[in-house]
């Protein structure tokens, strides 16, 4: 038995949901398949800092994103570069729907001007792409 619902397992001879309060099917439908949207990679970093302002860009510009890596560069922050555990060397990547990730580079392309020391001092001409850093 199961609810429709939630999908929890029931032994014989339950007829509600404890959870739900609804009454058991004994066969649960196939879920409807999702449409996966397909990702691509747009930057990679080894900067927890950056990643921040990274994500920080991505969702003012309402662009989804996941990263691949992030976790492992949690774990040994201050590290020189390439001396993060992980088989990647503590790369982190982040992922934009294939779609936006044209906008997603030009809204990110600027990142990689900036000489490393200059990263955190403001522009004395504003603010690039609208961030005031």
């Amino acid at each position: 038995m199961f609810c429709p619902r939630c999908r929890a397992e029931y032994r014989e001879g339950f007829t509600e949901c404890a959870e739900c309060k609804v009454p058991l099917i004994e066969i649960l439908p196939d879920l409807p398949e999702e449409e996966s949207e397909e990702y691509v990679a747009v930057v990679t970093s080894t900067d927890l800092s950056e990643l921040m302002v990274i994500k920080s860009i991505l969702e003012s510009a309402d662009i989804p994103y996941f990263t691949r890596g992030e976790e492992v560069l949690g774990l040994f922050p201050g590290l020189p570069e390439g001396q993060h555990s992980g088989p990647d060397g503590g790369l982190v990547s982040v992922h934009v729907p294939v779609a936006m990730a044209q906008e997603a580079i030009e809204l990110l392309k600027h990142l990689e001007d900036l000489p490393a020391d200059e990263e955190n001092e403001q522009d004395p001409d504003g603010p690039e792409q609208g961030y005031d850093w």
